[in-house]
């Protein structure tokens, strides 16, 4: 056990490739790009103020890519998941506050390769205690199987 921790710090402090933060950076507003079109795209109805957030979103991966001022498109990201957060309390998914935490991670250091920890293994540690803690949250609870929206059914179940 203690070889194993001595190996995760090591790896933990070791130096993070910048094209592995891009890549990463990409991949993770992507996913909002993704999703709010998939929102869009599943609406009831289509105007011209819903087509503004997925517009907005997708400017904002765009604007990561620039060398100069990258942190603008996380930044433009963060305070549309902010107002989303805002807007949808208190009924706002656990993740989105998460996904928050890493905009802003994103925001702070989107080029700075000389902080340490490196912001890539800050995510990888935040994304891994997530995932510990709702596995252990589920088995504690009993429903890790088949009753991930137990709490939904329970508590607005007609």
């Amino acid at each position: 056990m203690r070889a194993w921790l001595r190996q995760m710090k090591t790896d933990f402090d070791a130096s993070v490739d910048p094209e592995h933060f891009a890549w990463f950076r990409r991949a993770f507003l992507g996913k909002f790009v993704f999703l709010e079109w998939l929102s869009y795209l599943e609406a009831r109805e289509h105007n011209a103020i819903a087509l503004v957030q997925p517009i907005l979103v997708s400017v904002g991966a765009l604007l990561a890519e620039r060398k100069r001022g990258a942190w603008v498109g996380p930044l433009l990201v963060l305070l549309l998941k902010v107002a989303a957060i805002v807007l949808s309390a208190p009924y706002t998914i656990n993740h989105a506050f998460f996904d928050a935490g890493l905009l802003l991670l994103l925001t702070t250091y989107s080029y700075d390769m000389t902080s340490s920890p490196h912001p890539l293994r800050i995510a990888q540690a935040g994304i891994l205690i997530v995932f510990v803690q709702a596995g252990l949250q589920k088995l504690a609870a009993g429903y890790y199987a088949n009753g991930e929206f137990l709490a939904m059914r329970v508590l607005f179940d007609d």
